[in-house]
């Protein structure tokens, strides 16, 4: 069975939304995060502005990947496609 490794990347105030929604996902799943600064994408705060960055929160799971699309539509129906980013690698 092959698996994709997940990335998300989060607007940093819907950290704690994104873990309840995965820890509530119908499948058990296993993740990581952890803090990441976005350099390159326009700056709309003010905190932004002075720092340079988007400060932004990094989700990695691993799963089957006969799930991802399940994963990304649920995400996208709960979630802004502008807030959340999806990236997905496929593993060997």
């Amino acid at each position: 069975m092959s698996h994709t490794l997940i990335q998300l990347v989060v607007a940093d105030r819907l950290e704690e939304a994104v873990i309840d929604w995965l820890l509530h996902y119908p499948q058990p799943l296993v993740f990581e995060t952890g803090e990441v600064r976005q350099y390159g994408q326009p700056l709309h705060s003010l905190k932004e502005k002075v720092a340079g960055c988007r400060q932004q929160v990094l989700f990695t799971l691993e799963l089957p990947s006969g799930q991802v699309d399940d994963l990304r539509s649920g995400l996208y129906q709960h979630f802004s496609t502008e807030l959340v980013r999806f990236r997905a690698m496929k593993l060997e």
